[in-house]
C-alpha cells in the first residue's frame, strides 16, 4: 500500500527547483487522490477492480512525476547555460585589466599561473611553481609594497598591486603587478589566494625618466641661481 508520507517528500524534493512550484500542487493533489482511491478500493471495490483502479492512478502520477522532472533538467540545464555566459563575460571583463592570472595554495605558494608570453616576460624560464611570489629567484620588491602585502595576507584580506621587478637578459628591468584576494575551501576557511598581474614596465619606465628628469631640471637651477617662473607671452605678463 502507499504511503502518503512517501509521496509527499519526493514531491517536496521535486519542489525545491523554483520551476516547479507551479506544479507542485498538482502533483501533491495527485498523490492524494490516489492514496484516497487505493484506501476506498480496499474497502469498496472488488480486488481485480481495485487492482486495475491502483494501477491505472499509479501510472499517471508516475507520469506526471517524470514530466515534472524533465522539467526540473531543462529549468537546470537552462541555469547552467546562463551561467556558464555570465562567467564568460566576467572573464572577458577582467583580460581587459589584467595581462596574466595565477593562484596560490594555503601557504602562498605558487599553484597556478596563465598568460602565456606576458608571463614569461616577467618570470622568463624560472621554475616558480612551490615557490612564494617573494621568493622566486631574481626578483626585487619595493619594502613597504612588500609588508604591506605581507600584512593583508596575515589578515586574509584582499591586496592590491604589490610590484615585482626582474632584470630579463637584453631587455632590462620589467615590473609587473600583482592583486590577489582569498580563495575559500569547502569547509569555509581560506584555502589560498587568487588574483590577476599587469605589466607596467612602460609606464613605470614613464615616470622614473620624468622624476630623473626634474632631479637634473632641480639640480641646474640650484647650480646655476636660476629662477624657473612663467611667462604670459601675449599679456607680457611674469
Amino acid at each position: 500500500m502507499i504511503r502518503l508520507r512517501d509521496v509527499r517528500d519526493s514531491a517536496v524534493r521535486l519542489a525545491e527547483h523554483p520551476a516547479t512550484l507551479a506544479a507542485l500542487p498538482f502533483v501533491v493533489m495527485g498523490a492524494v487522490v490516489l492514496v484516497i482511491l487505493d484506501a476506498l478500493g480496499h474497502n469498496f471495490l472488488r480486488p481485480n477492480v481495485a487492482s486495475a483502479v491502483h494501477f491505472g492512478m499509479s501510472a499517471a502520477y508516475a507520469g506526471g512525476v517524470l514530466l515534472l522532472a524533465r522539467a526540473v533538467l531543462r529549468a537546470a540545464e537552462t541555469e547552467q547555460r546562463s551561467l556558464r555566459a555570465s562567467e564568460e563575460r566576467f572573464r572577458n571583463l577582467t583580460r581587459l585589466s589584467a595581462d596574466w592570472f595565477w593562484e596560490t595554495d594555503a601557504e602562498h605558494r605558487v599553484s597556478w599561473i596563465s598568460g602565456g608570453a606576458q608571463v614569461f616576460s616577467l618570470l622568463g624560464e624560472r621554475t616558480v611553481y612551490g615557490l612564494r611570489f617573494w621568493e622566486m629567484p631574481g626578483m626585487s620588491f619595493e619594502q613597504a609594497s612588500l609588508d604591506e602585502c605581507l600584512r593583508c595576507l596575515r589578515a586574509a584580506v584582499p591586496f592590491k598591486d604589490l610590484e615585482l621587478e626582474s632584470i630579463v637578459p637584453n631587455r632590462g628591468s620589467v615590473i609587473h603587478t600583482i592583486s590577489g584576494e582569498p580563495k575559500l575551501g569547502v569547509d569555509g576557511r581560506v584555502s589560498g589566494y587568487r588574483g590577476i598581474a599587469r605589466d607596467v614596465t612602460l609606464q613605470r619606465s614613464a615616470e622614473r625618466a620624468l622624476a630623473k628628469a626634474k632631479e637634473r631640471l632641480d639640480l641646474a637651477v640650484a647650480g646655476g641661481g636660476m629662477v624657473v617662473g612663467d611667462i604670459d607671452i601675449r599679456r607680457g605678463v611674469a
